[in-house]
């Protein structure tokens, strides 16, 4: 295997005049955004950014992310979304550990980053504005002649695709690292977790922050990977969420819990009608049984939960219909998910029919197959304690107390 862009390629020469990315402002069909993704890879190219450097996307949820996410992995490079909120002086930091010569940002963050990073030749800024410092991203971009249409920089599977930044559990300027393989793993399992999967007729709503690795792979590259069309939402309210819901445009969108009970407490949602949404996906923490009802009562046709980690890959453990909270569902194909003790002794499933859970029956979750990160870029010290090996096969310490049940399913334990 090669270069994860790749499996966006096979959409290009199949699919060409499809729409891919669409806003309010723009469209672009799969020829268009790959197109556009070459000439960000020339503008890399012509600054002197090699295959292996990373390339840091401080940005938000724009057609520019999109380009410049698919841009760096055209060229060979490693891309590092980092979280837009960040301070100047935490960008900075994670800018020198990575070692990146280029940072795109919006056009209102240059002058107090420019402040803070000694270490970029270039600061790349998107949006209206008529600011002198830094560089243009159009003018980045506009590198006719200097790569052809189809070319792509060769990686390994074991290279770096992403850095990932902003884990819930992670401090803020550690990252993980996160190779070919692990995203293309990602996206395969999101496409088999999906009740039905994907397909070119399905549009996904981009609401969560493009920075994030669940964004980043059940959203934007499992999309573009099947031949679907990407509505991202750079600030989305809750009226635009449900407006773009009731188009007829979206038939999957996948959410966070804080983000659907934002959604299904307003009062513009009681009139909601999302019959026109095949999909709703749930990642992350548990939702609450009455969230999911009120989305299926608005029209939905099918729920389904996930359960992952940055380090882990977003969908490692997933369960389709209304489970119960603290059902995390049952490894993904390709996956493998058990709960252990402090000395890493397997704990044994248990009957779920209602009765209490034995002590000795609980211990940490802990998670190995192709999706893990390949480790932390910031923190030596965090990956050896959080990934162990165990004959020859690599595990993820979840820090989630939880037990098996006999059904399969792994449930978080009750406190």
């Amino acid at each position: 295997m090669t270069n994860v862009i790749h499996e966006i390629r096979k959409t290009v020469e199949s699919h060409p005049t499809v729409a891919a990315l669409v806003t309010d402002e723009v469209e672009y069909t799969y020829a268009d955004l790959w197109r556009t993704a070459g000439e960000f890879a020339g503008g890399l190219r012509q600054r002197g950014v090699k295959s292996g450097d990373a390339v840091v996307l401080c940005l938000t949820n724009t057609p520019e992310f999109v380009v410049s996410m698919l841009g760096t992995l055209r060229n060979g490079s490693v891309a590092v979304p980092v979280p837009p909120h960040y301070e100047p002086s935490e960008i900075a930091a994670i800018s020198s550990d990575c070692e990146t010569t280029i940072l795109l940002t919006q056009t209102d963050r240059v002058t107090s980053l420019l402040a803070e990073i000694d270490t970029a030749d270039a600061i790349v800024h998107v949006g209206d504005s008529d600011a002198r410092l830094g560089v243009d991203y159009d003018s980045f971009v506009e590198t006719t002649g200097l790569s052809d249409y189809w070319e792509t920089i060769a990686r390994e599977d074991d290279d770096l695709a992403v850095i990932s930044y902003g884990g819930r559990h992670t401090p803020k300027t550690v990252g993980a690292s996160i190779t070919h393989e692990a995203l293309r793993s990602t996206i395969d399992a999101v496409t088999d977790r999906i009740p039905g999967g994907l397909s070119p007729e399905d549009g996904q709503l981009g609401t969560m922050p493009a920075f994030h690795r669940f964004a980043i792979t059940p959203v934007l590259f499992a999309t573009l990977a099947t031949g679907g069309t990407y509505y991202p939402l750079e600030r989305p309210t809750i009226d635009e969420t449900i407006e773009w819901l009731e188009s007829g445009k979206i038939s999957v969108y996948h959410t966070v819990s804080p983000m659907a009970t934002e959604l299904v407490s307003a009062a513009a949602f009681d009139d909601a009608d999302l019959s026109d949404v095949r999909v709703v996906g749930g990642i992350g923490e548990p939702f609450e049984s009455e969230r999911i009802d009120r989305l299926l009562e608005a029209g939905c046709d099918e729920w389904y939960y996930a359960y992952g980690r940055t380090e882990t890959g977003p969908l490692v453990l997933g369960s389709a219909g209304n489970s119960p909270p603290a059902c995390l569902g049952e490894p993904v194909a390709g996956v493998d998910a058990t709960v252990v003790s402090e000395g890493f002794v397997e704990r044994p499933p248990v009957p779920v029919d209602g009765s209490e859970i034995p002590e000795d029956a609980t211990g940490e979750l802990v998670i190995s197959g192709p999706t893990l990160a390949d480790g932390y870029v910031g923190d030596t010290n965090l990956e050896l304690e959080r990934f162990t090996v165990r004959e020859e096969t690599r595990w993820f310490h979840t820090g989630v107390d939880a037990y098996r049940g006999d059904d399969g399913r792994i449930y978080r334990k009750s406190n």
